[in-house]
């Protein structure tokens, strides 16, 4: 099934009263009404092409998974390096506190870089 205004193939269904209607993913309009046969094929293949789509070689429920661990390590890599500064302000911080100061400061930016690469990964493909 293809949009005939922009042409792409992704698509969703929507109940309205007693009738299902098939309306497209990229630009919203509706395509056609279904009867409850059909209905079953189209939501088979949502399925497929949802267990079909892969980041980084994992699915996207461990996609998701991965998202939660990643924010959930940023906030407890932040919450240290705050720690840190908070001590360093009161007593100068010596050459190993330094460094582990700039490694956690590095773990922060990576971190960053991969919530926001998935983030915008799951927003594109409208899962978020």
């Amino acid at each position: 099934m293809v949009c005939g205004y922009c042409k792409s193939d992704m698509f969703f269904l929507k109940d309205s009263e007693d009738k299902t209607g098939v309306y497209c993913q990229s630009c919203g309009r509706w395509l056609k009404w279904v009867d409850s046969e059909e209905k079953m094929k189209l939501m088979a293949e949502i399925e497929k092409r949802k267990r079909a789509i892969t980041v980084d070689g994992a699915n996207l429920e461990l996609v998701k998974e991965k998202l939660k661990a990643y924010k959930k390590k940023y906030d407890s890599i932040s919450e240290e390096l705050r720690f840190f500064k908070q001590r360093s302000t009161k007593n100068k911080a010596n050459e190993l506190e330094s460094a582990a100061m700039y490694d956690k400061a590095l773990k922060l930016k990576e971190l960053t870089a991969k919530i926001a690469a998935y983030d915008e990964v799951l927003t594109t493909l409208r899962i978020k």
